[in-house]
């Protein structure tokens, strides 16, 4: 059994993550249907991640965003840094009102909300494709 040092074995997560990418590259007129299953037999195959890779190299990464298992991860987190930060701001906003004193921290907290709230907008129509973890399929996975 030959291991060289530094190689990392690949999950079914990532091999399925894979064939999902090459999915969506067939599906934008990248790849042939010929293309994409030898590719996709490769990628079943492989027992490391940068056999993996390798049948990534000649696709953009962008595309990576345009599977539906890399929108509907990234709709996951948004909706968890969503309910974080309006339990942060309705625990402010009840400290402030039983108070009666005006807390200066609302105004960073709110402007916050703001930038997450347009980030999300910008995200809904479209934009933002393209950035994200190692491995490009969501932020979540590395």
């Amino acid at each position: 059994m030959s291991h060289e040092p530094g190689q990392v074995r690949a999950s079914d997560k990532e091999r399925e993550q894979t064939v999902a990418f090459l999915r969506a590259a067939l599906a934008e007129g990248m790849l042939t249907l010929e293309e994409t299953d030898e590719r996709q037999a490769a990628a079943y195959a492989a027992k490391y991640r940068h056999e993996l890779d390798v049948l990534l190299t000649d696709l953009p990464r962008q595309l990576r965003w345009r599977t539906p298992e890399a929108v509907t991860e990234f709709r996951r987190w948004g909706r968890r840094k969503a309910a974080v930060l309006g339990t942060a701001l309705a625990v402010v906003l009840t400290f402030a009102l039983f108070t009666g004193h005006f807390f200066w921290p609302i105004l960073p907290i709110l402007f916050v909300a703001f930038l997450v709230l347009r980030r999300g907008a910008y995200h809904r129509m479209g934009g933002g494709r393209g950035c994200g973890s190692r491995r490009g399929f969501g932020p979540a996975s590395a």
